[in-house]
């Protein structure tokens, strides 16, 4: 006999005991979906993770790396001596192999939060050099193991956006491959990587054109859409990041105070603009990789200031900082090639240098400027920066046309003027009055091995500063800076 409760109603005393149970257990299973979805379900308020691409620019996700490729088109720069028409550096067709679409995602109009970069990173002062590793297939392991025998801790290797994505939204597989092995290769040698990117491809500047001269495949100019250059950029981290062996530092783009390097149409050296492309890619990149060293685009020592062919180097730092510029990189980008001039010589104090008496090419003791002498070049610019920011110098370096058969070109005959122990002593010498200065963190000789692997040798203006001559054996530079201590 079933004994009943006080509160027990005759209604439910009437309900059989199964169904009893079967009700309870629905209710049970009604309560916990009902848990489950306040825990789990998505809130339309939520937060997402922005990027920075505030037009129709496609933001760039990680290809994956492709299994087979012919090596791609070489990349190659070039010096400009202040009485020189600035000559155009490369003789290389961006490729048209196959590409490969890579994915989109919708743009956001919210800009992520930049975090500045604290130099220096894991050491005082970084010596670099920049390598040729793309021209050669054998060049990426013959070169990071000829830059850890010089016991440098830096590379600079350049890389031309026009090359990757010949076509809008498609990067070409073939394109990653040497690059791919060249970044891996320096990690495993503990060498950090420092990736210079220029140029621009036809289809993100219409307007402007080839021209014979300058440009001839059209690739000189900045992007109309600023943001398709910063997504570039933010691929490439993205992808070395993703892969294991990334990229320590970006330099965002190269020279932009010359015509050659920035080209517009109207033509116009516009530093406002420039400063644009760097904050916006300061922005990306930090998204993707706080750690990673910023620097703004080297200028070129152009020695005129004309604003369409040439702004002059000071005046344009000083217009870059006004604007913005030491909020928006972390090293600021400095270039000096030092002609016939050793690097602790200022230009006022030229034409007492003992090379007045026997030199060829007369420029900085006929006519002294700044832009000839290394030492005023770098000590103005930290005078100019205020000292808040350091320098990184993306470009220096001594040449020499010793050993060379083929004629100089013209603008480049200071280099008559250098014997091979000139450019030893002078590079060597430069390295150390850089790291007791104190305002360089990193420095990057130009060049270890151009004239070794580039295609023409007849180009001059690269052989005459390699370290290496034709047949890829030492010159006395090569043999000075290893021995050089680096601690």
């Amino acid at each position: 006999m079933k004994m009943k409760l006080p509160n027990e109603s005759n209604f439910f005393s009437r309900i059989p005991t199964p169904v009893l149970v079967g009700i309870w257990l629905l209710a049970a299973v009604m309560a916990g979906g009902c848990l489950f979805w306040a825990l789990f379900a998505p809130s339309s308020g939520g937060n997402e993770a922005a990027s920075v691409s505030v037009t129709s620019t496609r933001v760039v996700r990680r290809t994956s790396t492709p299994t087979t490729a012919s090596p791609p088109a070489a990349t190659k720069s070039a010096t400009v001596a202040p009485t020189s028409k600035p000559t155009n550096p490369s003789n290389a067709t961006p490729a048209t192999v196959a590409t490969t679409q890579r994915p989109v995602a919708a743009p956001t109009t919210t800009p992520p939060v930049a975090v500045p970069t604290i130099l220096p990173i894991n050491e005082t002062f970084g010596y670099g050099i920049q390598v040729n590793g793309l021209n050669d297939y054998e060049a990426p392991e013959s070169s990071i193991n000829m830059v850890s025998q010089l016991k440098m801790t830096w590379i600079k290797q350049q890389v031309r956006w026009a090359d990757f994505e010949p076509e809008q939204g498609k990067i070409k597989d073939e394109s990653w491959i040497i690059l791919d092995r060249l970044v891996r290769r320096a990690n495993k040698a503990n060498v950090k990587v420092m990736l210079s990117i220029v140029s621009a491809p036809g289809w993100s500047h219409r307007s402007v054109g080839p021209d014979p001269q300058e440009d001839p495949y059209g690739i000189k100019a900045p992007p109309d859409d600023l943001n398709a250059y910063a997504n570039f950029v933010g691929l490439v981290v993205e992808r070395y990041k993703g892969l294991g062996y990334p990229v320590h530092a970006i330099e965002v783009w190269n020279e932009q105070n010359l015509l050659r390097e920035w080209r517009t149409n109207p033509q116009k050296i516009n530093a406002p603009r420039y400063l644009q492309m760097l904050r916006l890619t300061y922005q990306v990149v930090k998204a993707k990789d706080p750690n990673i060293v910023v620097i703004s685009g080297a200028l070129s020592p152009t020695g005129c200031d004309d604003g369409v062919t040439c702004v002059d180097d000071f005046k344009y730092l000083e217009q870059m900082v006004s604007l913005g510029l030491l909020d928006n990189a972390d090293c600021i980008g400095i270039h000096h090639n030092g002609y016939n001039l050793p690097p602790n010589v200022s230009y006022q104090d030229a034409p007492k240098n003992s090379k007045a008496a026997t030199a060829i090419f007369r420029g900085p003791f006929d006519n002294p400027h700044h832009s000839w002498s290394f030492y005023t070049t770098l000590q103005q610019s930290a005078q100019i920066v205020k000292k808040q920011k350091p320098l990184c110098i993306t470009e220096f370096g001594w040449p020499t046309s010793d050993g060379i058969n083929t004629p100089v070109r013209q603008g480049f005959e200071f280099s008559r003027d250098n014997t091979l122990q000139d450019q030893s002593a002078y590079i060597t010498q430069a390295f150390k009055l850089m790291k007791e200065w104190g305002f360089v963190k990193i420095a990057f000789l130009w060049n270890l091995n151009f004239f070794a692997v580039t295609e023409d040798v007849s180009t001059t203006d690269n052989a005459i500063y390699s370290i290496l001559n034709s047949t890829g054996m030492p010159r006395p530079a090569f043999d000075a800076l290893g021995a050089m201590p680096k601690p």
